[in-house]
């Protein structure tokens, strides 16, 4: 059996779409540490509640660094959540 050029390109096309899964999996996009030089975090430990940090980060609080729905897993509304679960504090 002898493959075709269309069959070529189909086995190059599916390849590709495979290869850009792959990749885009492997580019984990990390969350953003919470910094404790900033002074607002100088209290922030690996035990603050969710609610402390939501005085300043919900989107309808008007903090300088609000939550973006649109971008931020929706995790963060889950009460049993801490933010610093996947915010590591430095």
């Amino acid at each position: 059996m002898r493959l075709k050029k269309t069959d070529w390109i189909f086995v190059l096309v599916v390849g590709a779409v495979i290869g850009t899964l792959v990749v885009l999996s492997l580019l984990k996009k990390q969350p953003r540490p919470v910094l404790a030089s900033v002074p607002e975090h100088a209290a922030v430990t690996a035990d603050t509640q969710r609610n402390d940090c939501l005085v300043c980060h919900a989107p309808d609080s008007g903090g300088k660094k609000v939550i973006d729905p649109l971008s931020h897993p929706t995790k963060w509304k889950d009460e049993k959540m801490k933010c610093t679960q996947c915010h590591a504090v430095h």
